[in-house]
C-alpha cells in the first residue's frame, strides 16, 4: 500500500513537471507568434483578433458550468473507489456538445450582426463565423483534456498542448506569409485546435465503455 502510494506521489509529481514544461513552451511560442504576427497584420486587424478572442473565451466560460473541474474531480474519484467512470464523460460530453453547438450557430446565424456590433463593420463576419466553429473545437478539448486529467494522464496532457501550439503557430505563420492575414489566422486556429480535439478524442474515447447500459445511465445523468 505504501509503495502505491509512493508510486502515485511520484507519478502527480513527474506529471506536474511536463505541465510546467508546457506552460513554459506554449508561453515562448506563443510569445514568438505574437511578435511576428504584430508585424504582419495592421493595428486595426490586431484589435479585431484581441475581440474574437475575447469573445471565444467568454463563450467558453458560459458553456463551462463547471464541467471541466467536476468531471476531472468525479472521474479520479471514481477510479479510487473502482467505479465505472463512462457515464460521467458520455454525459459530460453529451451536453457539452450540445450547449456550444447551440451557441456556436448563433454566431453563425447572426454573424453579419455581431461583427457590426462588435467592430462597427459587417466585414469581419467570416472571421466570426470561422471562429465560432473553433470554438466548438476548443469547448469540447478542454473537456476531454480534464478527462486525462481525471485519469492521471498528466504527460499526454503536456504532449498534446505543446504540439497543437506548435501547429498553430507554424500554420498562422505560413497563411501570414501567404497573405491571408486575419483568415489565415483564423485557418492557422482551426488546423491547430483540429488537432489537439483529434489526438485527445484518440486518446480519451477509447477509455469510454460505450456500452447500452453506459449510455443509459449517461442520459440519466443529464
Amino acid at each position: 500500500m505504501t509503495e502505491t502510494t509512493e508510486l502515485s506521489i511520484t507519478s502527480v509529481a513527474v506529471g506536474s513537471v511536463y505541465l510546467i514544461l508546457q506552460n513554459i513552451f506554449s508561453t515562448l511560442i506563443g510569445v514568438l507568434g505574437y511578435a511576428y504576427m504584430a508585424r504582419a497584420i495592421t493595428q486595426e486587424e490586431m484589435g479585431v483578433i484581441a475581440g474574437v478572442t475575447m469573445l471565444c473565451s467568454l463563450i467558453q466560460t458560459g458553456v463551462d458550468l463547471g464541467m471541466c473541474s467536476s468531471i476531472a474531480k468525479f472521474i479520479s474519484e471514481d477510479i479510487g473507489r473502482g467505479l465505472e467512470y463512462s457515464k460521467r464523460m458520455v454525459s459530460a460530453l453529451m451536453l457539452r456538445l450540445a450547449l456550444i453547438l447551440i451557441v456556436a450557430l448563433q454566431i453563425v446565424i447572426f454573424s453579419t450582426h455581431l461583427s457590426k456590433a462588435l467592430f462597427k463593420t459587417p466585414a469581419y463576419s467570416e472571421v466570426l463565423t470561422l471562429a465560432s466553429i473553433d470554438v466548438v473545437f476548443l469547448s469540447i478539448s478542454s473537456l476531454l483534456n480534464s478527462v486525462l486529467w481525471g485519469l492521471g494522464r498528466l504527460k499526454k496532457m503536456a504532449i498534446y498542448g505543446i504540439s497543437s501550439t506548435t501547429v498553430r503557430w507554424i500554420s498562422i505563420t505560413l497563411f501570414l506569409l501567404s497573405g491571408y492575414r486575419l483568415i489565415g489566422i483564423m485557418y492557422g486556429w482551426l488546423i491547430g485546435d483540429s488537432m489537439l480535439l483529434i489526438i485527445l478524442a484518440t486518446s480519451t474515447l477509447k477509455c469510454i465503455n460505450f456500452s447500452k447500459s453506459t449510455m443509459n445511465e449517461s442520459i440519466k445523468l443529464l
